[in-house]
C-alpha cells in the first residue's frame, strides 16, 4: 500500500490505529523490515499490510487521506 505522504513521520501504532490493518512489513529501500509499533514511516516507504478484503476501498481511501489531525478534528 503506498501512503500518502502526510503518513510520513507517523508511527506505524498510529497508522495501524486510524486505518484498522495490521503492518506485516515495510519496504524500505528495497529491503523488507519488520516494524515494531514504535517504527516511523520514511517517504518512499512501502506498506504492506493485513486487511479484510471487504475493506479494502475504505482502507485505501485512509491511506491516501493521511491521518486525522490531532485533537479529533
Amino acid at each position: 500500500m503506498h501512503a500518502s505522504t502526510a503518513w510520513v513521520g507517523h508511527k506505524i501504532s498510529r497508522i495501524q490505529e486510524e486505518t484498522g490493518v495490521r503492518v506485516a512489513f515495510l519496504t524500505r529501500l528495497g529491503e523488507a523490515v519488520l516494524p515494531t509499533s514504535q517504527t516511523v514511516l520514511q517517504e518512499g516507504d512501502l506498506v504492506h499490510v493485513m486487511m479484510r478484503t471487504d475493506e479494502v476501498d475504505t482502507v485505501e481511501a485512509a491511506f491516501a487521506k493521511g491521518p486525522e489531525e490531532e485533537g479529533g478534528h
